[in-house]
C-alpha cells in the first residue's frame, strides 16, 4: 500500500491466568499528517518514498475525562479525550500506567493514542461494546458488523498509527465463537455471491447474528505506520488495513 508501513516486532508474552484474552503493545502512539520521510525502504519493486505520519504535541490524559482503573469501562472517557484532541486540531491521547478497560476506540484524524510504559488497555468481551455496527469487510466480503477494537473515525478518511508499547484484551471466548458460528460466515459469503445489497448484510448480534470484530482496522485511511507492536489473541484478523493508501 502506498505510504503505509506495518512492522511487527516479537516480544515475550507475559504469563496470564486462564481465560485472559490479550492484545499487547509495548507503548502505543498515533500520528497523522505531512511529516519527515522515512529511511530508504528496500523493496524488490519501484515504490514512492514513505513519509511518517505526524500530529500536534498537545496531550490529553484520559484521567482528566473521567477514566478510572478497577474494572469500570472507560470507553466514554477515551472517546471524550479523542474528541477534545480532534476539536483542537489534533493531539495525543495519553493512556497512563495502569490497566484500563474499554470498548471500541474510534480514532480521529490528527489525533494520537499513547500508552505509557506499564499501561494496558483491556478490551471488553461484551459484544454490545462494539455497537453500533460499522461498514467492514469480513473474509473479503463487505458488510456491516461489530466495530473493530481499534478503528478509524467514520467521518474521517485519513489518520496514522505509531504503536509502541502495552495493550491487552480480556479472556479468550472469541475462538469458541469462531468454531460455533461458522454458519454466519457462510451466510455472509452467500449474500455476497448473490449480490445482496451491502446495507442488507447486517450482522449486529440480533438473534445470535453477529460476526467477530477485527482487532485493528483502519478504513479508507492514508499514511499509516504501525511499529514496535505485539498483538495477541484477537477475535478475528489482527492488523487489517482496508481500502487504505
Amino acid at each position: 500500500m502506498r505510504e503505509c508501513t506495518l512492522e511487527r516486532r516479537g516480544s515475550a508474552a507475559p504469563e496470564r491466568s486462564p481465560g485472559i484474552f490479550v492484545f499487547l503493545l509495548p507503548v502505543f502512539f498515533v500520528f497523522y499528517g505531512a511529516a519527515a520521510q522515512t529511511d530508504p525502504f528496500r523493496a524488490p519493486f519501484a515504490m514512492p518514498a514513505l513519509r511518517l505520519p505526524d500530529i500536534p504535541g498537545r496531550t490529553y490524559d484520559i484521567r482528566s475525562f473521567g477514566a478510572l482503573e478497577g474494572g469500570a469501562k472507560n470507553t466514554e472517557a477515551i472517546r471524550s479525550a479523542i474528541g477534545a484532541a480532534a476539536a483542537s486540531g489534533g493531539g495525543v491521547v495519553l493512556i497512563p500506567r495502569g490497566r484500563w478497560l474499554t470498548g471500541a476506540i474510534h480514532l480521529e484524524s490528527h489525533t494520537g493514542l499513547r500508552l505509557e510504559k506499564g499501561a494496558e488497555l483491556l478490551f471488553s468481551q461484551d459484544p454490545a461494546d462494539y455497537l453500533p455496527v460499522v461498514f467492514s469487510r469480513h473474509e473479503d466480503t463487505e458488510c456491516f458488523k461489530y466495530s473493530a477494537f481499534i478503528s478509524y473515525s467514520h467521518r474521517d478518511r485519513a489518520w496514522g498509527d505509531w504503536l509502541h508499547k502495552a495493550l491487552e484484551t480480556y479472556r479468550v471466548p472469541s475462538w469458541a465463537w469462531k468454531e460455533e458460528r461458522k454458519d454466519l460466515e457462510a451466510k455472509l459469503i452467500d449474500m455476497g455471491n448473490r449480490d445482496v445489497p451491502v446495507n442488507q448484510r447486517v450482522f449486529d448480534g440480533a438473534d445470535g447474528n453477529g460476526l467477530r470484530p477485527a482487532f485493528f482496522q483502519p478504513m479508507r485511511c492514508k499514511n499509516i505506520l504501525v511499529e514496535g507492536v505485539t498483538f495477541l489473541y484477537g477475535a478475528f484478523w489482527t492488523i487489517t488495513p482496508t481500502y487504505c493508501e
